[in-house]
């Protein structure tokens, strides 16, 4: 892959900022948020570190989910419930050119998962819950595949992942709490500085 040398003469960094389609599931499995699918925006800057195919960086992600109604599979469940993620991460990974100008990249990215739930209305068999709004910060880790396209100075490509974290909101009523597994499957636009 052409780059532009820097004052290393490492290849030239990259920005990139990719919309993603996700789904998730599982907190704790009684709330209506199971299985449901968001979305979410990244900004990543990485760059080759010691050999060129070794790439270190960092990224910052937030995804939004969100379930109105009825959605209860377990329990009967009524309300309206949001789940916002803030993501900050430090990623390391491998791209290994294929032909000409694509390649692949496998990695793995590890940080904190800032989260904020929202329920309003939410009524199970025994308790209710309104106006609930709550944080949690939770360590998260989340491999990743990418394949793409390099120009001069333009990448295009695609990449899947998936994140595992555990969150507990602690509300006076109730807890919401139990691990999290998040999809995420979409394109990305990169750009070398």
């Amino acid at each position: 892959m052409p780059s532009v040398p820097n004052a290393l003469s490492w290849p030239a960094p990259l920005a990139r900022m990719r919309p993603t389609a996700m789904l998730v599931g599982g907190v704790d499995d009684f709330t209506a948020l199971d299985n449901t699918r968001g979305i979410a925006g990244e900004l990543r800057y990485t760059r080759a570190f010691f050999l060129k195919q070794l790439r270190l960086g960092s990224a910052i992600s937030v995804a939004l989910f969100e379930e109105d109604g009825d959605a209860g599979d377990l329990l009967d469940i009524t309300g309206d419930e949001q789940l916002l993620l803030i993501t900050p991460e430090l990623q390391l990974s491998w791209r290994q050119p294929i032909v000409r100008h694509w390649f692949v990249e496998g990695g793995a990215g590890f940080g904190a998962v800032i989260a904020n739930y929202q329920a309003d209305g939410i009524s199970f068999d025994v308790d209710d819950l309104d106006d609930v709004d709550e944080w949690a910060v939770g360590l998260g880790v989340r491999p990743f595949l990418r394949a793409g396209y390099a120009w001069d100075r333009l990448i295009l490509g695609v990449e899947a992942s998936y994140r595992w974290t555990n969150l507990e909101f602690d509300d006076e009523d109730i807890d919401v709490e139990g691990d999290l597994d998040q999809w995420m499957i979409g394109g990305f636009v990169g750009i070398r500085l």
